[in-house]
């Protein structure tokens, strides 16, 4: 039986709406950064028994984490049925059993709606040949859309949040569940928020100097 690559394409949709019915059918727009301003995601996760065998990574241990850095704000280039957005060139952390491996180029998207979040964090090489993709479903929302006319742009909500369940893309799924939480990175003044500071700092001076000088203090 031969199909054409419209039908493939169609029946891989249903099978991926069937796993993650809130991103599946549409594609997600790609997220552009807005501003400096950086979140970091630290997840940790328990597998679930019983784990592959033999035990090998990147399943050593039933425990394992997780960080990733993405922007703060993105804006998105077109709007999708389903809130959502994927970020690419993403970095991070993955560490199990003792053992870390660094990630530059993670592609990560996000997705919400029924009052729970969806995360797809795809890494290409981690201690793997093909992409080793983790998934995770919250139990709350953890990105709000910004609002505003045009294209739609999200933010995320600082805090924890619960891995109700979640699915990795391995030659055997062990599942597993967690919890994690998104910090906001201490922002840092752009150089041109300096440099309209900096008048203002020295005007202070000069007006403290110049009452130590009309009291006669040193």
């Amino acid at each position: 039986m031969r199909f054409s690559l419209a039908a493939l394409a169609t029946l891989a949709a249903l099978a991926g709406f069937a796993a993650h019915p809130a991103h599946a059918i549409v594609a997600i727009p790609v997220g552009t950064a807005v501003g400096t301003a950086i979140d970091t995601f630290a997840i940790g996760g328990v597998y679930a028994a019983p784990l592959p065998a033999p035990l090998a990574q990147p399943f050593a241990a039933p425990d394992f984490t997780i960080t990733f850095s993405v922007p703060a704000e993105v804006s998105t280039s077109f709007l999708s049925p389903f809130p959502g957005f994927l970020i690419r060139g993403v970095a991070g952390t993955y560490s199990n059993a003792g053992q870390t491996e660094t990630f530059t180029n993670a592609e990560v998207s996000f997705s919400t709606g029924n009052g729970i979040s969806n995360i797809d964090v795809g890494i290409a090489g981690l201690l793997q040949t093909d992409v080793y993709t983790l998934s995770f479903i919250t139990s709350t929302p953890i990105i709000t859309s910004l609002g505003g006319d045009g294209p739609p742009s999200y933010s995320f909500i600082p805090g924890g949040f619960t891995i109700t369940s979640g699915a990795a893309t391995y030659s055997v799924d062990p599942g597993f569940t967690g919890s994690g939480t998104v910090t906001p990175a201490a922002t840092v003044p752009e150089p041109v928020s300096a440099a309209l500071l900096l008048p203002a700092l020295a005007m202070l001076g000069m007006i403290r100097r110049s009452r130590r000088s009309s009291t006669g203090l040193a």
